[in-house]
């Protein structure tokens, strides 16, 4: 794992997402569910990490604030990250946390001092090991199931 990964972590168009969205986020969903409002937005950005050549994880990042936040952050300086997803037969082969580094890599050199996602229950564990927080309690979003807002300051 380590360098290897990190080189293989590259910007893809939105449209490159969509395939993996669907079939590790939103198997249960319209196709349509997996075209995210801010996709095309100029300041998002969309990360793809490829195992010989095969995308094997994705990652998106949009200019948003967090709605849970008590803190006002100027708009340049919140982002969110959504639609991450790693093909389950890659999981545990630090795909996943490449696409976090270079999301925060991302964030940082716009300015950015918080990145926050709401994230499923089930990943809380590999989001803490890399500094994330929880933001109040766990919520459900329909047809997706239970999640907490997460949520790292940027230094």
């Amino acid at each position: 794992m380590g360098e290897h990964l990190a080189e293989s972590v590259e910007l893809i168009p939105a449209a490159a997402t969509r395939g993996l969205r669907h079939r590790v986020l939103r198997p249960d969903q319209d196709k349509s569910a997996c075209i995210y409002p801010l996709d095309e937005a100029p300041t998002s950005a969309h990360f793809g990490a490829f195992r010989n050549r095969t995308l094997v994880g994705i990652a998106s990042l949009f200019q948003e604030p967090q709605p849970e936040a008590t803190e006002t952050l100027a708009p340049h300086e919140d982002w969110r990250l959504r639609g991450m997803a790693t093909d389950p037969a890659a999981r545990g082969e630090g795909y996943g946390g490449a696409l976090l580094r270079a999301c925060l890599k991302q964030v940082e050199s716009f300015g950015g001092r918080r990145l926050w996602c709401n994230g499923r229950v089930d990943v809380w564990g590999f989001y803490r090991h890399h500094g994330f927080q929880r933001v109040g309690d766990s919520f459900d979003l329909p047809g997706l199931g239970p999640h907490y807002v997460m949520q790292i300051w940027l230094s």
